[in-house]
């Protein structure tokens, strides 16, 4: 199997679960060879702790119109550069901007992680704007086909 270039997004600034798991995919996936860097906000505990363990860190401002419109245009720079093979979002406002700028980008595959159990509240973040959606468990995925996004494009 080739490398693939993986490139990850997250906008929360906080370290709980969701952030625990991705920094423990990103470990797990470089060491099965494959080049990954993240984007996440100046202040994420996630992006300090992964710039210690050698990733490469991008960093941008999430919240307010100003800061999406900025985050569009300066994430599509950052996919065109990396030419990168996939881009996985992890929650509502990081998917909103770097999907929009993957599909801006022509990133080849975009997926959107739903980490949380609670019903989502963001419809565009797991049908247009993904070209897949991983949930972490089935309950995810039931809740998700509940909202109305397309059985098929769900993996657990």
């Amino acid at each position: 199997m080739r490398a693939l270039r993986i490139i990850h997004s997250e906008a929360a600034t906080s370290f709980g679960g969701q952030e625990h798991r991705l920094f423990k995919k990103m470990v797990a996936m470089r060491e099965l060879g494959h080049h990954l860097e993240v984007i996440c906000q100046p202040d994420a505990e996630l992006g300090a702790r992964l710039r210690d363990a050698g990733f490469l860190v991008h960093t941008l401002w999430m919240d307010g119109l100003v800061n999406i419109v900025r985050g569009v245009f300066a994430i599509k720079k950052i996919l065109q550069a990396g030419r990168f093979d996939v881009l996985n979002t992890h929650s509502r406002q990081d998917t909103l901007i770097a999907a929009t700028a993957g599909r801006l980008a022509k990133v080849p595959l975009i997926v959107r992680t739903r980490h949380l159990a609670s019903p989502a509240t963001s419809l565009l973040t797991y049908t247009w704007l993904p070209h897949r959606v991983i949930a972490v468990s089935d309950a995810v995925r039931r809740q998700l086909i509940l909202r109305g996004v397309a059985p098929e494009r769900i993996d657990t």
